[in-house]
């Protein structure tokens, strides 16, 4: 039984916080089979939301995130509890803060070349939460980009679920980001039109999603990309972001050589007239 099924008293939560239980939830070496730890995940994830989220708890998470490198069964639950943690409103405000303060962005990068696609989704998924409220972020889009990316996703083919991952960052809003669950599973993820047509607000995002196109050697997904591109770039505002990234006739004339991606360039030129 998990304590989720249980009537826990706050008072009582606490205890069991501070007691044995929290370390068992994340001694990772104590894990002796994976039903074993899904059922501590679930206890963690009870007590986490019964109580106000704490520094402690919030670096217990990351600690055993870090620690779970060569575990991708562990890493993925640990990855969900914390996305649904930042989501939670009681929580988003104060984890997304503490996150940032112990380095999340580089460990949450440092993750985004594991084999499984479950995590790499998860990690984008998280990273598109976070880099909103980066204090960094507004230096980051002007030098770099988010070319520090394109490593570690490149070391995969590109899928579905991370490009509509990307779009979400793309678009800085993560609702575009849903979160796999019961309801929500990868296999049924699908490129869809969003309406009423939503503006690009982080475009430094669009040189990383060419460069994975480009990297791309599925055709048809291609082209479902650059049309859904094509589609978000159907507003002179968005063109408009885009077109103030440094160097931007650079990495848009050298990305013309994908096949259909010279649809790209107009809207952009139109917004310029």
């Amino acid at each position: 039984m998990i304590l989720k099924e249980l009537d826990v008293h706050p008072s009582s939560a606490r205890y069991l916080r501070n007691g044995e239980l929290i370390t068992l939830i994340f001694d990772i070496s104590s894990w002796s089979d994976e039903s074993s730890a899904i059922l501590y995940f679930k206890a963690a994830h009870h007590l986490l939301t019964v109580l106000p989220i704490g520094q402690n708890d919030v670096t217990t998470i990351i600690s055993a995130i870090m620690g779970s490198y060569e575990n991708p069964n562990h890493l993925e639950n640990l990855l969900i509890l914390l996305v649904h943690l930042i989501d939670a409103p009681e929580h988003h405000d104060v984890i997304i803060e503490i996150l940032l303060n112990l380095g999340a962005l580089d460990i949450l990068i440092s993750i985004l070349s594991q084999e499984k696609l479950t995590i790499r989704y998860l990690s984008l998924a998280i990273l598109g939460r976070l880099l909103p409220s980066a204090n960094r972020y507004v230096n980051l889009q002007l030098s770099y980009g988010l070319s520090m990316l394109v490593n570690p996703l490149a070391r995969h083919p590109l899928a579905i679920p991370i490009y509509l991952a990307l779009r979400g960052i793309l678009l800085n809003y993560n609702t575009w980001i849903p979160i796999i669950g019961e309801t929500m599973k990868l296999s049924e993820m699908s490129i869809k039109p969003i309406e009423p047509l939503p503006e690009i607000r982080s475009p430094s995002a669009f040189p990383l999603i060419l460069e994975m196109i480009c990297r791309c050697e599925d055709e048809d997904l291609r082209n479902e990309i650059l049309q859904d591109l094509c589609q978000l770039l159907g507003r002179e505002s968005s063109c408009l972001q885009i077109l103030k990234i440094d160097g931007w006739q650079d990495w848009l004339f050298r990305w013309m050589t994908i096949d259909g991606a010279t649809k790209l360039v107009k809207p952009m030129y139109s917004a310029l007239i």
